[in-house]
């Protein structure tokens, strides 16, 4: 019989492993369309410039770095990181 705390830790596993999963075929299929709209901003342009022979690895790292401009797009923007126009055009539905 399983115990409750195995059901549980094959839970957080499998739960785990799509988030992965979910993550490598995101970065795979937009990175790219998302790197696009930001023409201007020095982080990406760098990201895509020392990370783009690194295969999907590559494309992980630049996804990551994108999402976190975009969270913290004021903190980004002060620091020279990002275009503040780059930021205020990138279409809010995605």
């Amino acid at each position: 019989m399983f115990s409750v705390g195995l059901l549980i830790g094959l839970i957080i596993l499998g739960s785990l492993c799509l988030v992965v999963l979910v993550l490598m075929y995101v970065s795979w299929r937009y990175v790219d369309y998302l790197e696009s709209l930001m023409p201007r901003s020095e982080w990406v342009l760098g990201n895509k410039r020392n990370f783009s022979d690194a295969g999907l690895p590559g494309k992980m790292v630049r996804f990551g770095s994108i999402s976190m401009m975009l969270a913290f797009s004021k903190f980004s923007v002060r620091k020279g990181m990002a275009n503040a126009d780059d930021i205020k055009r990138f279409p809010k539905h995605i």
